[in-house]
């Protein structure tokens, strides 16, 4: 999403990164690859990426089992590719809700900026 200007994109990937994963996989499932994408869209439709922030959502631990803790399993490494990924890019990260182990439903007002994030088990909603 790009400050005070309608500039915005939205991914839901599977995978935290595409390191190894070959040329001929979609970069677009990857946390890492959806971002350079966006990002490489956004600026090639004019956005300024100097005024470019990011909000990231997701990353739960949806599948709880004995052998995934919330350090390694694929949600907590989608949310730190996120991050890295938007360090890497120098795109500021000014409002997450990640992690836990319950689904989200997310509603972005492009117009706002406004990103609502509606979690299934708690029946909750966050303005971020």
């Amino acid at each position: 999403m790009m400050r005070n200007f309608p500039w915005g994109g939205l991914a839901h990937t599977l995978l935290p990164g595409s390191q190894g994963d070959g040329e001929s996989a979609s970069p677009a499932k990857y946390v890492d690859g959806a971002i350079r994408l966006m990002v490489e869209a956004l600026v090639g439709q004019g956005a300024d990426k100097q005024q470019l922030v990011a909000k990231i959502v997701g990353g739960a631990n949806m599948f709880e089992a004995e052998f995934l803790s919330l350090v390694d399993g694929i949600g907590a490494r989608s949310a730190h590719s996120a991050r890295e990924t938007l360090t890497e890019l120098g795109i500021p990260l000014v409002a997450e809700d990640v992690g836990g182990n319950r689904g989200r439903t997310v509603e972005f007002d492009l117009a706002s900026g406004r990103l609502m994030v509606y979690c299934a088990r708690e029946n909750s909603e966050t303005s971020l």
